[in-house]
């Protein structure tokens, strides 16, 4: 039952990719071992890229925050549209603000032209920590969509200073690059 031996096990999955290799990695998840853990959540971006997404969801249940931060920047590395409920579902539903925050950080690249993620992050918006709140604003900047500078001019309306000036600096960029 040496660790090592099971990250080794774990990461050469990885390399060799494919369904069967997936089936093993999501039983990996239940290890009880947490950098097992995480590789396992490593190893699924490598398995099956897009195809993992539905398994590192799994993660998002682990009791280990760090766990869950590797799931979700696995989503953003694999970088498909189709994570970007799952990440959306991240940054609104865990428990941690420092998952919320990176998920909705990742949904800024994952969510590209994407109006999917301009609800969810407007959702984010209503977060109880100003660092998420943060994390969505710049997000917003990223998704090239009309849609975003308009929950942009919500963010102008923030409790919080710090995320008005962030709003106002994330507006100033969409707007120069229209002008380009």
């Amino acid at each position: 039952n040496n660790i090592s031996v099971r990250i080794a096990v774990v990461e050469a999955l990885g390399f060799i990719g494919g369904r069967h290799a997936m089936t093993v990695l999501s039983e990996s998840l239940k290890d009880g071992n947490t950098e097992v853990r995480i590789r396992a959540v490593e190893a699924l971006k490598d398995a099956g890229t897009v195809n993992s997404i539905g398994i590192l969801q799994k993660a998002f249940g682990d009791d280990n925050v760090s766990v869950r931060l590797h799931a979700a920047l696995m989503l953003r590395k694999i970088g498909h549209r189709s994570g970007v409920p799952v990440l959306g579902k991240l940054a609104v539903d865990d428990k941690s603000a420092a998952v919320r925050a990176a998920a909705a950080a990742h949904l800024g690249r994952v969510g590209v032209k994407d109006r999917r993620a301009v609800g969810i992050l407007a959702s984010v918006l209503d977060d109880p920590d100003r660092a998420v709140r943060i994390r969505a604003v710049e997000s917003l900047g990223f998704l090239q969509l009309p849609q975003a500078v308009a929950v942009l001019r919500l963010a102008l309306e923030d409790r919080d200073a710090s995320v008005r000036i962030k709003a106002t600096e994330v507006i100033g960029h969409v707007l120069a690059k229209d002008f380009e």
